[in-house]
């Protein structure tokens, strides 16, 4: 994942730096679904999907055979990540969200598609 900053709405934007260290992983294929939030002291949180292997033929690039989710923050306005970020291994799960408030509460969820049909 890669992210940009504008301190002056909009107006211009800062060079993109990752948020990840994934990239070039023996089996990476692709990210999917970034989702990003932020609060009023400075805090940034981002989630994405990372898919690895190839997509399974005839499920139009769809599907991988492995997802993780991806979480990393900022608390400089987004100028530096944490690095490693966290990596939740949902073992089928996927589609991510974030929110977050004013108080340090973080919440990530994402569906997990597995034998007990959770969704």
């Amino acid at each position: 994942m890669r992210e940009v900053v504008s301190p002056d709405y909009g107006k211009t934007w800062n060079n993109e730096a990752p948020i990840d260290t994934v990239r070039g992983e023996p089996g990476h294929y692709r990210f999917r679904w970034p989702r990003i939030s932020s609060d009023n002291n400075g805090h940034v949180y981002v989630v994405g999907e990372q898919q690895y292997s190839e997509p399974i033929p005839g499920h139009d690039n769809w599907f991988a055979t492995h997802i993780d989710i991806l979480f990393n923050y900022s608390g400089n306005y987004g100028e530096t990540f944490q690095m490693p970020e966290i990596r939740f291994n949902t073992a089928g799960g996927g589609d991510p969200d974030v929110s977050s408030d004013n108080n340090g509460h973080v919440y990530a969820v994402w569906n997990a598609y597995n034998e007990q049909n959770d969704v």
